[in-house]
């Protein structure tokens, strides 16, 4: 009987465990398709398109809830990374240091101080704005 019931628990282990294993493989690959899909669209897109984009990738993303909210701001910087974006980080100025930037533009958004993926995003600008040669 213990023998049964520790085989049962072995296999059910097992199953999950490759049921887990093949879920975090697609949840990487749609967020590698994601990047991909920023990197070609940061050229495009302004600095407040890339949080749009991200942001509306981390509301549809289908992957593991918390690889979603992870892949976020990683989306951000790589669309950034598609232009320069002096002109807009000289216009936020030392605005971006101050701690309340990020949850006014979420608010201006219509998100909650609450919404993660909203700040994630916005500070993922100001650090990019912050980088050597982003500001005067």
């Amino acid at each position: 009987m213990v023998k049964a019931l520790i085989g049962g628990l072995l296999a059910a282990s097992v199953v999950l465990g490759a049921h887990a294993y093949r879920r975090y493989l697609s949840s990487e690959r749609e967020i590698r398709a994601a990047a991909d899909a920023m990197r070609t669209a940061g050229p495009r897109l302004d600095t407040e398109g890339c949080v749009t984009e991200a942001l509306a990738f981390g509301k549809r993303c289908g992957a593991i809830a918390n690889m979603c909210e992870e892949a976020v701001a990683p989306l951000v910087r790589t669309c950034l990374m598609g232009q320069d974006r002096g002109a807009y980080c000289r216009a936020i100025g030392p605005r971006a240091s101050d701690t309340h930037f990020t949850f006014a533009r979420c608010r201006e958004r219509g998100r909650s101080r609450r919404d993660h993926n909203c700040a994630e995003a916005y500070l993922a600008v100001v650090a990019h704005c912050r980088e050597p040669g982003r500001t005067p």
